[in-house]
This record gives structure tokens, C-alpha cells and sequence, in this order.
């Protein structure tokens, strides 16, 4: 009911009676909206996990485990040789909110469309702050999924930050608009990114299908060999392909080829040493400050596919390196042009440079994470465009893509050579950041 019936976008005042029945929705859902709103304000989501299940209050228990009952819990319990805490994967999968919290967000963006018809300016921040606080609690998560979801539930929210500044400026006092802006700068980048819960599921796997010699080394087992080769697709005996032999001596061949292949594979202790190198080189690149050195070695990803289970295991990280920064600057960018709205709501005009900002409203220059200067700053028209100069490295003065002329002779535009602004190089054009129109 949130979206518009071709599902494009979510609703707004001016969809008529699709509009009406996000309403009344929103109307009847008062109490959960309060309690997210309520939320925001905790540093984490405030529940604790335990295997043993007799430790949950009836309504606590029935909002994790909506499909279960304590008997089976309990029989589940009883089973395994839990020591009364959930291992950090398991936390993972048993917190779906990894998923609904995305939700929840465009759920508040329509919220304040009609917090903002029903002129209640207070409701509306206390939104913006709610999807943040949102965006911080999922990437509180050990795994790097939730990172990525958390990057996800703000690039929400500062879509509804430009809707807001663009339309509805005057209704804000500075104190508002300072404290949305203290909204998005309160996420912590360098503390958002977290691998821990990558590699306790990576050692899990590991202990799964290797033997262990008790000196922390081990084998490949016959069944751990299958999973890998499944995973890899490159068995000598393929189960996912329709064997043209008969399934006895397809078995046969599997028996016997199998343990010879798997007697070459490399050990525990060299694949977990692989893989620690290798994550290890990924944590670096993410904690680094500029993207140009974030990019990985051209040999990463041939090391990474040296082996299946590595390939599985490890995650795509030149993909989420570029993410991550693309989300790095389009915060940076968020909080500025934020800075630049409260100037013009007390000034009466945008400021002429950005150095105007220091000190009321903001403490230091954004940076360019392409070549360590100050994000470009240029008014047009009533407006302006704050704008990174893009993986080319060279400033076109804030050309978006879109922006510029079709070759003559080739009747093409330039066009990325990737998803991500950081990826590639994109000849020709600027990343702009603000306005926000196909930035994410």
C-alpha cells in the first residue's frame, strides 16, 4: 500500500485514493512507528540472544520465533551442546532485520510525506532520525550483509533529506535541520564495517569439511570434497547436471575418483592461512581514507578463485569497496548540502564558497576521495551542485552523464563503465553528489 500500483515508487499527496489507503495504513500502524521511533534512540537493538529459550518472556519469544513454540525450542536446545549464548552467525540468521528494517524505512518516508501534509515538522525529524538510527543498529551486525543493508536503509534516507530541503525548507528551524544533520554524521564509518561474523561462519564451514589432527590442521573429507565441488562446479562428477550413465555407475565413478582428488587437495591449516591473508587485505583496503588506495592488486581476484571454497567464502570485495566509498561520499555530500540549506534558511542565499560553513555549520571541508582536494562546489542558477570530480580524475565542472552532448560521428554518449562512480574510468563526466537525481 506504500507504493504507487506499478510499484515504481512509493506514494505521495498527489496519487489520490492510493494515497488515502497509505493513510489509513499508516493511521492503524501508530504504536509500531512510535516504537521505532522509541528504538532509534538505543545503541543496539536491545535484546539479547540465548540458546536456552526458557530465558525469553512469552512476548519476546513469540517476536523472534513467530512459527515456533518452546517445546521444539526446547527439544532443539536439549539437542546440541549449546552453552546458553547464540554463536554470531546464528544471530545473524535468527534476526530477519536485516531485511524488514529496509522496509520500515520507506515505511517513515511515506510517514512524513504526511507528517509534512499534516504540517507536524517535529514527527518528520524525529523520522529522519529514526531511519538512521536504523541504518546504525543493522550495521551494528557482525556480517557484512548487514553492512550493506545498512548502507541501503540510508541512501533512504537521504533521498528523503533532498525531497525535504528542496520543497519544504522553509517549514525547518536550524535547530531541526542541525540535528538531521547530526542524524546522518552520527554513523561512524570506519565502525560500521565489521568482518567478524564472516569469518566465524568461514571457520565453521572450514570445521564442517576438513578432518582436524588436533594441531589445527586436517584433510578434506569426502563429503566436505562434494560440498566444494558443488559449490565450485568443477567436480569430476557433476550432481547437478543430468548424468548420461546409469546413477550405479555414476556412484561408482564418484567413489572412486573423489578420494583420490580430494587426497591432493590443499589442507586446513593452508586453506585457512589463504584465507586470513586474504581477508586480512580486505580489512586494510576498507579502513583506508581515498578510494585510489582502496583498489585492490590485479592478482587479488585470481586468489580468490585459486580455490572454490575461497571463491564462496570470501566476499565480493572490489564490488563492496566501491559501495563502501560511494556511500562514504554521498554521506560527506549529505551532511554539506545539509550545512549549505542552513546558511540559506538564516542568510537568505546559498554561501559563494564552502569555507563560509566552517565553523557554524560545519567543522572541516568535505574531500574529494579522488585526489584529496575539497568536493567542487558551483552555484547555477538558484541552486547549486556539489560534485566529485569522478575516477577520470579530471574536473568537466560538474557534468552529469546525462548532461553531456552525443558524439557527432558516433551518435554515443559516454557511458559508465560500472554501477559505482568509483569503478572504471568514466571519461568525460563528474560523480555529482548533490542534487542527488542517479546518484544511487
Amino acid at each position: 500500500l506504500i507504493f504507487t500500483q506499478d510499484g515504481s515508487r512509493l506514494v505521495s499527496r498527489n496519487d489520490g485514493d492510493n494515497w488515502k489507503a497509505a493513510v489509513e495504513l499508516l493511521s492503524k500502524s501508530e504504536k509500531l512507528l512510535d516504537a521505532f521511533r522509541a528504538a532509534r534512540k538505543l545503541s543496539f537493538l536491545g535484546l539479547p540472544l540465548y540458546a536456552d529459550t526458557s530465558r525469553y518472556s512469552d512476548e519476546d519469544f513469540r517476536a523472534l520465533f513467530p512459527s515456533g513454540n518452546r517445546t521444539e525450542a526446547e527439544y532443539a536446545q536439549n539437542e546440541s551442546n549449546q552453552d546458553g549464548s547464540v554463536h554470531p552467525p546464528v544471530m545473524g540468521l535468527l534476526l530477519p532485520h536485516c531485511i524488514s528494517f529496509r522496509s520500515a524505512a520507506r515505511i517513515l518516508v511515506v510517514d512524513t510525506r504526511w507528517a509534512i501534509e499534516q504540517n507536524d515538522i517535529e514527527r518528520v525529524v524525529q523520522n529522519v532520525e529514526t531511519i538512521f538510527g536504523l541504518g546504525r543498529q543493522t550495521g551494528n551486525e557482525l556480517h557484512l550483509v548487514g553492512d550493506l543493508v545498512s548502507m541501503g536503509v540510508q541512501i533512504i534516507g537521504y533521498d528523503l533529506i533532498e525531497e525535504l530541503l528542496s520543497e519544504h525548507l522553509n517549514r525547518f528551524s536550524d535547530n531541526q535541520l542541525f540535528r538531521i544533520q547530526e542524524a546522518v554524521s552520527g554513523i561512524d564509518t570506519s565502525e560500521l564495517i565489521d568482518l567478524d561474523g564472516d569469518k566465524f561462519m568461514t571457520f565453521d564451514t572450514i570445521q564442517r569439511l576438513f578432518s582436524d589432527d588436533g594441531n589445527g590442521d586436517g584433510q578434506i573429507t569426502s563429503n566436505g570434497y562434494r560440498q566444494i565441488q558443488e559449490l565450485g562446479n568443477l567436480s569430476f562428477f557433476n550432481p547437478g547436471k543430468q548424468s548420461e550413465e546409469p546413477r550405479g555407475i555414476a556412484n561408482m565413478w564418484r567413489a572412486f575418483s573423489e578420494p583420490i582428488a580430494a587426497f591432493g587437495y590443499p589442507s586446513r591449516k593452508q586453506i585457512q592461512t589463504r584465507y586470513m591473508a586474504l581477508l586480512t587485505e580486505c580489512e586494510l583496503k576498507l579502513k583506508q581514507t581515498h578510494y585510489a588506495d582502496a583498489t585492490f592488486r590485479p592478482d587479488y581476484q585470481k586468489d580468490v578463485h585459486s580455490e572454490p571454497i575461497l571463491k564462496a567464502l570470501l566476499p565480493e570485495m572490489n564490488s563492496f569497496t566501491s559501495a563502501l566509498f560511494c556511500w562514504k561520499g554521498q554521506q560527506e555530500a549529505t551532511v554539506t548540502s545539509i550545512a549549505i540549506h542552513r546558511h540559506k534558511l538564516q542568510s537568505g542565499d546559498f554561501p559563494q564558497s564552502l569555507s563560509e560553513l566552517i565553523g557554524s555549520y560545519i567543522e572541516q571541508l568535505p574531500i574529494d576521495q579522488f585526489d584529496g582536494q575539497t568536493l567542487r562546489y558551483k552555484r547555477v542558477d538558484d541552486g547549486f551542485i556539489l560534485y566529485s570530480i569522478g575516477s577520470d580524475r579530471v574536473d568537466d565542472g560538474g557534468k552529469r552523464n546525462d548532461e553531456i552532448a552525443f558524439d557527432s560521428e558516433t551518435e554515443t554518449r559516454p557511458q559508465p563503465t560500472s554501477k559505482f562512480p568509483m569503478v572504471g574510468k568514466q571519461q568525460g563526466f563528474d560523480w555529482v553528489l548533490w542534487p542527488r537525481m542517479g546518484v544511487n
